[in-house]
């Protein structure tokens, strides 16, 4: 239940110990992107993530995320990403 291939998008690779931050808490972080970006997210629980949307709307994503990573040990991260989403939410649309 639940399993299907996943045709298009990328595959990007984070650290397993990350997924958390990137989730979000119920699943925050993660949807802000979603919606932010227009695109299809899967993260797995051991580091792989999904994005499946326009090539613009991939690349914000990817960048996001990456942002999250290396990022996620300060404060104020939720913050910090929406006004990066939001920044730079009108070249991806």
């Amino acid at each position: 239940m639940g399993l299907s291939k996943l045709k298009g998008g990328r595959i990007i690779n984070v650290a397993s110990n990350k997924v958390p931050r990137i989730v979000g808490k119920q699943g925050s972080m993660v949807s802000m992107i979603k919606d932010a970006t227009k695109c299809n997210i899967s993260v797995g629980q051991n580091g792989l993530v999904w994005i499946n949307g326009t090539p613009d709307g991939e690349l914000l994503a990817v960048k996001a995320i990456r942002k999250i990573e290396e990022e996620s040990h300060l404060s104020g991260l939720t913050d910090r990403v929406k006004e990066f989403l939001d920044k730079n939410k009108a070249k991806a649309q």
